[in-house]
């Protein structure tokens, strides 16, 4: 997901396993909210496929 961002998120600054994105950087409300939306249905895949 990190790898991603970088191409979406030209202000951010990345970490091994995070970014760092500027409070003012309003551009990126909507990349991060689509990251996160992501990072959720991932998880939750994967809780569906552990039942099965």
């Amino acid at each position: 997901m990190i790898e991603e961002l970088k191409g979406i998120l030209p202000k951010a600054k990345f970490g091994r396993e995070s970014a760092k994105i500027p409070f003012g950087d309003r551009d990126a409300i909507p990349a991060l909210f689509e990251a996160c939306e992501n990072i959720i249905a991932r998880g939750l895949l994967g809780r569906t496929e552990r039942r099965s």
